[in-house]
């Protein structure tokens, strides 16, 4: 749940401004945090119980608000300060600029921007919706799932913009691998199984045989680029020399467009 609401730039606006949330009013403004940040929620089987978890801390008296401007006790540089707990009338510092909604002059480079390919075999790996039912993940953000199917496929670095981006997440915020608990060993499993269907699908996809999934989803993502990001927009910018016949023939590198589980729209640019 920190996770969740420490990416939120709502629930921090919802904090800055000190509104006493009840009822039908938390319920509404915590399902807007989750289409905000985590829309996959909303369709799983959990989904009526996570907007009522996040609608009681939304709801929370002033001090624990706070809290969702946060994650692990530490904030993004530039979000928004949590509630104070001063007195109402008592002078206010100047709040830094909230910068989220700043775009990024330019893109991020990355060794792994073929990993965004992957996207155009979701259907064929059951996600969302499959994915969102498994019990050994039901605890787990949308976005974790994927960062740890990707690190599962190929060895990027932690920090790689590719694998924010595959995740539907801003390349400068906190990785969920990192601010969340640690993977049980059910969850390690689940996903290791899913990312073994994704690279079976992936060299069904090129034509190649299914124990070659493994090689094959490297190869697909090993591609130098550029993420660039802005809310609810993403674009990986390959150069011309990555483009590839036969990822071109499997239609992989066509524009994902809107991505409803992601809640961003994914584009790809060749350059």
């Amino acid at each position: 749940m920190d996770e969740v609401l420490g990416r939120s730039v709502l629930a921090r606006a919802v904090a800055r401004s000190r509104l006493r949330l009840d009822g039908a009013d938390a319920v509404a403004w915590a399902a807007l945090v989750l289409a905000e940040v985590d829309p996959s929620v909303l369709g799983r089987p959990s989904g009526g119980a996570v907007v009522g978890e996040v609608a009681r801390r939304l709801g929370a008296p002033s001090g624990r608000v706070g809290d969702v401007g946060s994650v692990g006790g530490s904030e993004r540089p530039g979000s928004p300060v949590p509630v104070s707990t001063t007195p109402a009338d008592a002078p206010r510092a100047p709040e830094p600029k909230d910068d989220t909604a700043t775009p990024n002059p330019r893109g991020l480079p990355t060794r792994w921007a073929g990993l965004l390919f992957l996207l155009a075999l979701a259907p064929a790996v059951g996600l969302p919706h499959a994915v969102l039912a498994t019990p050994a993940l039901a605890g787990r953000s949308l976005p974790w799932v994927l960062q740890g199917v990707a690190l599962t496929l190929v060895p990027a670095a932690g920090d790689d913009p590719a694998l924010a981006a595959f995740a539907g997440l801003d390349p400068l915020e906190p990785s969920p691998l990192r601010v969340a608990p640690p993977a049980s060993p059910d969850e390690r499993c689940a996903v290791g199984e899913l990312a073994g269907r994704w690279a079976r699908a992936a060299a069904e996809a090129l034509g190649r045989p299914p124990e070659a999934g493994p090689v094959t989803v490297r190869a697909l993502a090993a591609r130098r680029g550029e993420i660039v990001f802005d809310p609810g927009w993403i674009e990986a910018v390959l150069p011309l020399d990555e483009v590839d016949v036969d990822v071109r023939v499997a239609g992989l590198d066509l524009d994902p467009g809107w991505v409803w589980w992601l809640g961003c729209v994914v584009r790809y640019r060749y350059v």
